[in-house]
């Protein structure tokens, strides 16, 4: 039976009206959440006192806990609770599918080893001066407490 909106808030502990509060789309089989979303329209709510992204909570319950990885949606449909339409990934792999990272691993080794100006390395590789700043501030954070 589905859910209603009205049970879902009165049974927030009770997972299978959490599992039942989708709505199937035939043509592309995502499984469209219907409670509240983020920012970024993914699914949210408080299961057990702890708040989850809906998609990660779906394939927990039905697949395994995906512990420190993410869930990639390989149908870029992030209000998708699918658990066939998420597969485990790490933050670069669910970035470099989703075609956030604009620079190879050699343009950053690179860019780190230069001493161009920041406006210069961003139009040489097409990213912000902003981008720039922030990959050599984090380099040189994160090196730090391995220098001697």
């Amino acid at each position: 039976m589905r859910a209603t909106f009205k049970t879902l808030q009165s049974n927030r502990n009770h997972i299978e009206d959490i599992l039942a509060y989708y709505m199937p789309v035939t043509e592309t089989g995502c499984w469209i959440w219907l409670g509240k979303v983020n920012r970024g329209g993914y699914g949210v709510i408080g299961y057990q006192g702890v708040q989850w992204i809906v998609h990660r909570l779906f394939f927990r319950e039905l697949r395994f806990d995906l512990g420190d990885m993410q869930g990639d949606h390989i149908c870029n449909t992030p209000c998708c609770c699918n658990p066939d339409h998420i597969v485990p990934a790490t933050d670069r792999e669910n970035k470099l599918r989703a075609g956030q990272f604009k620079l190879s691993d050699e343009q950053v080794k690179e860019i780190l080893a230069s001493n161009e100006l920041h406006k210069d390395l961003a139009r040489k590789y097409g990213v912000t001066r902003g981008h720039i700043s922030n990959l050599k501030r984090s380099y040189r954070v994160s090196t730090l407490g391995r220098r001697r």
